[in-house]
């Protein structure tokens, strides 16, 4: 999956889980910044994200600034992504 789509995928799960599937959300919004953006969230939104890339972040990844934005979601899975390929090879 090419980065750009990670983010859009990233975008669309934000959407659904803040419930704002209208919301202008791009791939540097400040999510902290969204309301009622808060942990419960973020784990709502890792573990749908873990479903839908079909891989688990490292978790050394599950920090605040990996939340951030979209765009610092997508590389933190797209590098778990990389990580597990590379163990599995």
């Amino acid at each position: 999956m090419r980065k750009d789509e990670m983010v859009a995928t990233v975008i669309q799960a934000v959407q659904s889980e803040m419930q704002m599937p209208d919301a202008s959300i791009e791939d540097a919004t400040s999510l902290p910044d969204l309301k009622g953006f808060n942990s419960l969230i973020v784990a709502s939104l890792l573990e749908r994200l873990e479903l839908q890339f079909d891989c688990e972040m490292d978790p050394a990844l599950i920090l605040p600034e990996t939340f951030a934005n979209p765009r610092a979601i997508a590389e933190a899975f797209a590098q778990s992504m990389k990580e597990h390929t590379t163990i599995l090879s």
